[in-house]
């Protein structure tokens, strides 16, 4: 997660903290945190890219080289798949293009209704209920849920905006944590020096072993993978 994304979470444990030792402000406090969810879904929609966006990748095949040379297969042969799609040699050396759409409105939903759910009570119930702290433990424990979730969606479009784009391999392991998976993902940049990360995740496309990278031309190891996005994903345009 990134600096400003944990900031974000302590603030908000900050703000949980002087609630309870604060009795006077916690109806505004906890009215201020319901919304955030909010207000970052709808910053999120307005901020590039769009909710259709259409990018063309180069298909490189020196992710299947071997010491400079092509790993052998025979013609038709899948070398691995991408978005749903089989790929093969005569897939490479040439433009994709593809379509960044978004993806799981039912989560996006969840949580502009949670949120919102979360004001109403802030604003209705009486300072006198806030009190105990089982109370904030709860509180706080779904609104780090909801949070992070928006915040994740406000990262992913802040990564699609970024100008690197490249091919890469993309793997989906089982993990001692219960419904995550290890997102293992590499790809080469423009410079030839090999790139990628390791990462936990809940939703992934766990059919996929290829994938598209979107990166900071600036800094390449700012990246995502395309396999890995939670509320967006490619579709061919071909």
């Amino acid at each position: 997660m990134e600096m400003r994304s944990v900031k974000i979470l302590v603030l908000g444990i900050a703000g949980l903290a002087a609630a309870f030792l604060i009795p006077a402000i916690q109806g505004y406090l906890l009215s201020v945190m319901a919304i955030s969810p909010l207000i970052l879904l709808v910053a999120g929609q307005f901020w590039l890219p769009r909710s259709k966006r259409i990018i063309q990748v180069w298909f490189n095949p020196i992710i299947f080289e071997l010491d400079g040379e092509l790993i052998s297969a025979e013609p038709g042969t899948p070398l691995g798949r991408l978005s749903g799609r089989d790929l093969v040699y005569g897939f490479f050396k040439q433009w994709h293009e593809f379509e960044i759409v978004t993806h799981r409105y039912w989560l996006l939903a969840g949580i502009g209704l949670s949120s919102l759910a979360a004001v109403w009570f802030a604003m209705s119930v009486k300072d006198g209920l806030f009190a105990g702290i089982g109370y904030y433990y709860v509180t706080g424990s779904i609104w780090a849920f909801v949070i992070s979730l928006a915040i994740r969606w406000i990262f992913e479009r802040r990564m699609l905006r970024l100008e690197g784009i490249s091919m890469g391999s993309f793997s989906a392991k089982t993990y001692s944590k219960p419904a995550y998976r290890q997102i293992l993902y590499h790809f080469v940049d423009p410079e030839g020096h090999y790139r990628g990360g390791c990462f936990d995740s809940v939703f992934c496309d766990q059919s996929d072993d290829m994938t598209i990278i979107f990166y900071d031309e600036a800094d390449p190891d700012r990246s995502i993978p395309a396999s890995a996005l939670v509320f967006h994903k490619l579709v061919w345009k071909e």
